[in-house]
């Protein structure tokens, strides 16, 4: 390809459209509906929507790296990540809680006019080591929690998942998905969610019998 073409060609692949899309979760990676996403380049809203009713979004943009931020009014969740775009992008959302306060914005910094004459003075209370020790204790704590929670979920998940190959077992190999709701009390969203992991593993295959979802094991 000779140089010309090849400018001409990436120019118009940086320049189409393409969209990022995925779902929504919770830490319990359940469907988040209704969640605001935004993406802002530069600090400059780009583009927003909201999430369906089932956690599902899609947010058309050219290729590049942006802000990626989600939430959802009325909680404490919240997503905010760089991200970049090169071509149809799948990008999963999982919402944690924010942090009660964000230990970066909480230093104060002298204000006014500064000159070599001036030096900066900060304030002793927001640069002692023993205050930033605390808060770095603190971090670690609360990854910590959050890594014991993620790894209890996990955990519940994967007894969810055998619970419902063992229902599908019980009743020949073969099941409604709408059975599987009733038998399980999950909500449908839970027991979709549970099946779409388990068709991802190779565990079980889905077939359409008029209005009826049939689920079989592989």
């Amino acid at each position: 390809m000779n140089k010309p073409l090849c400018i001409i060609t990436l120019v118009l692949f940086f320049s189409i459209s393409f969209a990022i899309h995925g779902t929504v979760y919770d830490i319990s990676f359940e469907p988040v509906p209704y969640a605001v996403i935004s993406v802002y380049e530069n600090g400059t809203l780009v583009s927003r929507t909201l999430s369906s009713d089932r956690g599902d979004y899609s947010i058309d943009i050219q290729n590049g790296t942006y802000r990626l931020v989600a939430e959802k009014y009325g909680t404490d969740l919240f997503y905010n990540e760089t991200v970049s775009v090169l071509g149809d992008t799948k990008i999963d959302i999982i919402m944690f809680d924010k942090l009660p306060y964000d230990p970066l914005t909480e230093l104060e910094l002298p204000t006014g006019e500064l000159n070599e004459e001036q030096p900066v003075q900060f304030n002793q209370e927001t640069t002692n080591p023993l205050i930033r020790y605390i808060i770095g204790i603190l971090l670690i704590c609360i990854g910590v929690f959050f890594i014991l929670i993620s790894k209890r979920k996990n955990k519940l998940r994967e007894k969810d998942l055998n619970y419902i190959i063992s229902l599908i077992q019980q009743n020949g190999g073969k099941i409604k998905q709408k059975e599987l709701v009733n038998l399980t009390g999950f909500s449908e969203a839970k027991v979709s969610l549970l099946l779409k992991e388990l068709k991802k593993r190779g565990h079980i295959k889905k077939k359409k019998q008029g209005r009826e979802k049939i689920v079989y094991l592989s």
